[in-house]
C-alpha cells in the first residue's frame, strides 16, 4: 500500500512539474524578442525614433522618461512593420530619452518584450541648406546675382568684397536674387550668401555659398550679352591654336560664324577658332533664367548701331530665350514693354539662323500642316514670329511647354496676348535682330 501511495504521489508531482513548465513556456512564447533601436533624428520641437522591425508582432510601444523620473509610454504603434515615430511638442535644447519594446497581444491581454537600450536625443532646428550662387547680369555700376532656394530657410544674408579686404554685409532678403548698386566702376567684387532660419528668436544658419566674383564696368552691360550657345562635334580632325583635335572632340560653340570659323571652347576652358562646316551641332545651350534688364538691353542695341525704317525695333535674344521690343530711332532705342519668353529653332528640327531682317508681311494666321498659329510676322524667308501652335481646328494650344527652349523649325513663338500686342503694335519693315 506505502508503495503505491508513493508513486501515486511521483506521479501527481510530475503531472504538476509538466503543467507548470507548459504554462510557463506557452506564456513564453507570447512575449516578444528584444528590439533594436537604430537612431534618434531631431528637428525643431520633435524626435523622430527609429527601430528595427520585429518578426509576427503585433506592435511597438514607444516609453520617454518623464518628469516624473521614470519611463512611461508615450505611443503604441500598432503593426509588425513599423520602424519609426515621430514625437512632436518638445522643447528644443533639452535631451529626452527613449526605449522602444514589441508587443503581442492576444484575448484582449498584452505580452510585451524587454526593453530596448536607452536612445538619447536634443530636439533642435535642422540648418538651412547651403545655397548655390551666381552672377546673373553686370552692368555699370551694378551686379545682379541669384542664388538657389534653400529648404528650410527663412531668409538669406548678402556679403560683399572687393579683390581685397574682408567680406561686409550688404543685407538680408527673403527673395534668392538680389540687386547691388552704387559700384564703383573698373573694379572686381566679389559676393557670397548664407541662409539662415529662426525658430523661438534664434538663428541657425547654412554653410556659406559658394563665392562668385564679377568686374564692374562701363560696358559691363554690353559685355554681358551673349550669343546662342550650341554643343557640337568635330566631323574630323583640325588644327586649332589649343594643338590638334580629333574627330568626335565635343566644343561649346560661342558664337557661330556662318561660312567661316566659329568662336568656341574647349572642356578645360581654353578659346579655338574652328571651321563651321567641320562642326556638328548636337543641341543649344540656353539659360531661359537669364533676363537682360532694361540698361543692358538698350545699351547693346545702341552700342551696336542698329537702325530701322520705323520707330520700333526688335530683338530675339536665343541664348535666353526671350524677345525684347524698342521704340525710338537709331542709338536712342529705348525698351517699350517688358521682354517676352520665346522659343526659338532647335538643332533637331531647324535652327534660327542669326542675323539682321525685317518684318515684311503679316498674317493674322500662320498655317501648317496639321496646325496652325496665329499673328504671324515673317521676317526671314518662311520663318516668322507667331503664337504657339494649335492643332486644326482647336482654340487650345498644344505646345505650352515649348516656350523658353529651342523647339521650332525655325520660327519663333510666344504667348498669344504677346503675339497680338506685336502684330498690332510692330509695323512692317520693322528690323528684327536675330542673336
Amino acid at each position: 500500500m506505502q508503495l503505491k501511495k508513493k508513486i501515486r504521489c511521483i506521479l501527481l508531482l510530475c503531472l504538476a512539474v509538466l503543467l507548470m513548465t507548459g504554462t510557463s513556456a506557452s506564456a513564453a512564447t507570447k512575449k516578444p524578442g528584444k528590439v533594436s533601436v537604430l537612431s534618434a533624428k531631431t528637428d525643431s520641437g520633435k524626435v523622430t525614433v527609429r527601430w528595427k522591425s520585429l518578426k509576427k508582432v503585433s506592435g511597438y510601444q514607444v516609453y520617454m522618461y518623464t518628469d516624473a523620473k521614470k519611463y512611461e509610454v508615450i505611443a503604441r504603434v500598432t503593426g509588425a512593420s513599423k520602424n519609426s515615430l515621430t514625437v512632436k511638442g518638445l522643447e528644443n535644447g533639452k535631451k529626452y530619452r527613449f526605449r522602444v519594446t514589441a508587443y503581442n497581444k492576444k484575448s484582449g491581454k498584452i505580452y510585451e518584450g524587454k526593453q530596448s537600450k536607452t536612445i538619447q536625443a536634443t530636439p533642435k532646428p535642422k540648418k538651412p541648406a547651403k545655397p548655390v550662387l551666381h552672377v546673373s547680369l553686370v552692368a555699370s555700376r551694378r551686379v545682379n546675382i541669384t542664388w538657389t532656394k534653400s529648404s528650410a530657410a527663412d531668409g538669406y544674408i548678402v556679403y560683399q568684397k572687393l579683390s581685397s579686404g574682408d567680406f561686409k554685409k550688404l543685407g538680408e532678403t527673403k527673395d534668392t536674387r538680389c540687386c547691388i548698386t552704387k559700384l564703383t566702376n573698373d573694379q572686381t567684387y566679389y559676393f557670397k550668401v548664407r541662409a539662415f532660419r529662426e525658430v523661438n528668436g534664434k538663428r541657425y544658419y547654412s554653410s556659406y555659398s559658394n563665392i562668385v566674383e564679377a568686374y564692374v564696368s562701363k560696358t559691363a552691360a554690353v559685355d554681358s550679352i551673349n550669343y546662342m550657345h550650341y554643343r557640337a562635334a568635330l566631323k574630323s580632325s583640325e588644327k586649332t591654336t589649343a594643338g590638334l583635335l580629333g574627330a568626335g572632340t565635343v566644343v561649346t560653340i560661342t558664337q557661330y560664324v556662318n561660312g567661316g570659323k566659329s568662336y568656341c571652347k574647349l572642356s578645360n576652358g581654353k578659346s579655338v577658332r574652328i571651321e563651321s562646316d567641320n562642326l556638328e551641332l548636337l543641341e543649344t545651350v540656353t539659360d531661359n533664367t537669364r533676363v537682360y534688364d532694361q540698361e543692358a538691353a538698350e545699351a547693346y542695341v545702341n552700342k551696336k548701331g542698329f537702325k530701322s525704317a520705323t520707330n520700333y525695333l526688335v530683338w530675339i535674344s536665343m541664348y535666353t530665350q526671350h524677345i525684347y521690343v524698342f521704340k525710338g530711332s537709331r542709338y536712342h532705342w529705348t525698351l517699350a514693354r517688358e521682354p517676352m519668353l520665346c522659343s526659338t529653332g532647335s538643332v533637331k528640327n531647324g535652327i534660327t539662323t542669326s542675323g539682321v531682317h525685317r518684318i515684311y508681311y503679316k498674317l493674322p494666321i500662320w498655317n501648317f500642316d496639321g496646325s496652325y498659329a496665329r499673328y504671324g510676322m515673317a521676317f526671314n524667308g518662311d520663318n516668322a514670329i507667331h503664337s504657339q501652335l494649335y492643332l486644326a481646328g482647336t482654340t487650345t494650344p498644344y505646345d505650352w511647354g515649348t516656350l523658353g527652349k529651342p523647339a521650332s523649325h525655325g520660327c519663333v513663338r510666344i504667348k498669344l496676348a504677346n503675339a497680338e500686342w506685336m502684330y498690332n503694335t510692330v509695323p512692317v519693315n520693322s528690323t528684327v535682330v536675330h542673336y
